[in-house]
């Protein structure tokens, strides 16, 4: 399989690069024409002065084509080849897991294994006499002594890790108020540096050890075994200790009981004793070549010593009543999630141990590995989470961080927070995939297994006769964004900068903007159309499968959009204008693709849709222009002098300074009524926005001069 991976991305390399060929040496065809058609009766063959670079084209077209047709060939053949190849490694490891042997009540497998012994042991002891034979020569020859320089790198580390570490990462007992940053990066630091100490010592040891020949054949198998296991036992016993920080309430990066936190820690350290004990007495089985009886019943036994520490963890566990926890400290709110543990923990170890008895050893030994491995994996990817969370999610809340970034970069509190949790999050969801990998590694799964197929998805797959690549598309996407980037730049640009300083009005303005951000959208999207390799005959497709769709559900969209577009080029409606529609009235504050929207005069944004606007009825007070008329109603008493009341009323509308003189106030009798005689008052003012402010000055003005005349009508 690792054979054929380079094979197979050599193979999609060349496929990448014949395709652009292909398509070159059609498009030069096309634009070379067909042969010119012989005329009936002519003795001579046509002129044809393109011919022999026609003929060169599609000699190369052919060629091209064939190494085209080849290449797929070939990768339709190792696609096969991997797909054999999976399929014969999982009938392997389902082979070697669901093998079945005598059960651990089976009389037989007990009987076998004891007749088995004395041979068993006569080889251990013969192995142990091997071994002590070498490390006797090793001591006479002197190079035992390349020993000492490892064994004291090793009482370095043990004195780094009893004093250095501790003192590093201690945790004040009487602390209370903790951050969760240093919760985590002290835990952190208590998994790292107590795991890198054992497996540097261990390591150095064993590299020496190999080294100068006491590690021969056999032995250096159980030496590696033992290796792994050590360390395995360091890093599971640090990471308890780290994250359920027992006797440390406020360190601890789970919220449960003490009791709970003290149970796990032992069972932890019980079971990484036992899978110790394990791997040791199995490599020494493996190493003397024990008879099978011996190495089943010995997995069968330690099996059964796990299962029966789970069920005492399990037991231990169980929920303590209200007097209990206020005996042990402060109320923890119960963890919903530890019951479905406790189900997922009983159902696991019923599985084990009935798995045992009926004789699916095999079986039940995966079990038990998977899920110590996966649990192990899953401490390490949530301290990794903890660890992404409380340095790049945290950047955002420290003021003294933030305001360093923006000082020295520009970048807002805001944006700063955006890219920290754009980034966390990514970080995050490639540790979960990693993770997810690493658990999935006992089953055969190796990253051999998914790198190919993401690096093909990302250099593009084809389907059909449509490729699709992951890398096209991002390109594409990036492109996209960049252009727009740039377009919504420029518009800001010209919307704050340089418009202002022309002298057009805003709603031309806005127009300009706008349209500007049309056409920059259409150039993007054709830009990264361009980087998919899509023409426009494909783009006509698209068209046409989207004309369908506006056939169906989108006419109103469309409606609105061409609405809005007319509204732009027509200019009957502006940003500014003031509008009423219906029973709304106020000023037009943007014009978008879809709606329109209209700020009241009660600060009431309306959103109506372009469509509306154009197919209905608007009354526009300044589309001919801002100046407009008022008109103020007046009642009089019958006994008032009507020519006195109509000279006051002109002499106080023309009497305001932002009145205007050209045309002139007029006054109108219009009825006559019960008790009064009514006048209209009309002006004229330069701006219509302000026609209700000088009506209502006008207004208490003619109130006054009414009352001081006793010309106010009866009531």
């Amino acid at each position: 399989r690792n054979t054929l991976e380079p094979i197979s991305t050599l193979i999609t390399a060349l496929q990448v690069e014949l395709r652009p060929r292909v398509e070159a040496l059609k498009a030069r065809l096309a634009q070379l024409g067909p042969p010119p058609a012989a005329v009936a009766g002519a003795t001579a063959p046509p002129v044809d002065e393109n011919r022999e670079e026609r003929e060169a084209q599609i000699a190369g077209l052919a060629r091209v084509e064939g190494l085209v047709a080849a290449a797929n060939a070939l990768q339709v053949q190792a696609t096969q080849l991997r797909a054999s190849i999976a399929d014969a490694r999982r009938k392997q490891l389902s082979g070697r897991v669901l093998a079945r042997t005598p059960g651990i009540f089976s009389p037989t497998l007990w009987s076998e294994a004891l007749a088995a012994m004395p041979t068993d042991l006569r080889a251990l002891r013969m192995l142990a006499q091997d071994w002590g034979s070498i490390v006797r020569a090793r001591v006479q020859d002197g190079r035992i002594a390349a020993l000492v320089l490892p064994l004291l790198v090793g009482i370095g580390m043990f004195v780094l890790r009893q004093w250095l570490i501790p003192h590093l990462t201690r945790r004040d007992p009487e602390a209370t108020d903790v951050s969760q940053r240093k919760r985590v990066l002290v835990a952190i630091g208590i998994a790292v540096g107590r795991t890198l100490t054992v497996a540097i010592t261990l390591g150095l040891m064993f590299v020496a050890m190999d080294s100068i020949g006491l590690l021969p054949g056999r032995i250096k198998d159980l030496a590696q075994a033992l290796l792994l296991a050590f360390i395995f036992v360091a890093s599971a016993r640090a990471l308890a200790d780290a994250c359920f920080a027992p006797n440390l309430p406020s360190w601890r990066l789970f919220g449960m009981q003490e009791t709970t936190a003290r149970q796990l820690v032992i069972f932890i350290a019980t079971i990484a004793g036992l899978m110790l004990a394990e791997v040791a007495v199995e490599a020494l089985l493996v190493a003397t070549s024990a008879s099978l009886p011996s190495a089943i019943l010995v997995k069968c036994l330690f099996l059964i010593a796990i299962a029966i520490a789970t069920l005492a963890a399990l037991h231990s566990l169980r929920s303590p009543d209200e007097e209990e926890e206020c005996a042990l400290g402060p109320y923890v709110a119960p963890n919903r999630s530890a019951g479905v543990l406790k189900i997922a923990g009983w159902t696991a170890i019923t599985v084990v141990v009935f798995a045992v008895a009926i004789g699916y050893v095999a079986l039940a030994s995966f079990i038990v590995r998977q899920l110590i491995w996966a649990a192990l994996v899953a401490a390490i990817i949530y301290l990794a989470i903890q660890l992404v969370a409380v340095t790049i999610g945290a950047i955002p809340r420290d003021k003294r961080m933030a305001s360093a970034i923006h000082a020295n970069i520009g970048v807002s509190r805001r944006s700063l927070e955006q890219f920290s949790v754009l980034v966390a999050g990514l970080i995050n969801v490639t540790l979960v995939l990693l993770g997810f990998l690493m658990v999935l590694a006992p089953f055969g799964v190796e990253s051999n297994d998914i790198i190919p197929a993401a690096r093909q998805a990302l250099v593009g797959f084809t389907i059909g006769e449509v490729t699709i690549s992951l890398s096209a598309i991002m390109i594409a996407v990036l492109t996209f964004v960049l252009i727009l980037g740039a377009v919504r730049a420029i518009q800001r640009w010209l919307s704050s900068t340089f418009l202002p300083t022309t002298e057009l009005e805003s709603g031309i303005r806005n127009s300009i903007t706008t349209a500007l951000g049309y056409l920059g959208f259409f150039i993007a999207a054709m830009v990264a159309l361009s980087q998919l390799g899509l023409s426009l005959s494909n783009v006509a497709i698209v068209a046409g499968a989207l004309s369908v769709g506006i056939g169906l559900g989108l006419q109103s969209i469309v409606n609105n959009f061409v609405s809005g577009l007319i509204l732009l080029w027509e200019r009957s409606i502006r940003v500014g204008d003031w509008v009423v529609i219906g029973a709304d009235q106020g000023h037009v504050r943007r014009i978008s693709v879809r709606a329109t929207e209209i700020e009241t005069f009660d600060r009431a944004a309306v959103i109506v849709p372009n469509s509306n606007l154009v197919s209905g009825v608007v009354k526009n007070w300044v589309h001919n222009g801002r100046s407009g008329r008022f008109t103020i109603k007046v009642g009089v008493s019958y006994t008032a002098d009507a020519d006195e009341i109509r000279d006051l009323l002109l002499s106080l509308a023309a009497g305001h300074a932002e009145v205007l003189r050209d045309p002139p106030p007029r006054v109108f009798l219009t009825d006559f009524g019960e008790k009064a005689v009514n006048f209209d008052l009309h002006g004229f003012v330069a701006d219509v926005g302000t026609g209700g402010r000088i009506k209502s000055e006008i207004s208490f003005k003619i109130l006054r001069e009414l009352k001081a005349r006793d010309a106010l009508p009866p009531r």
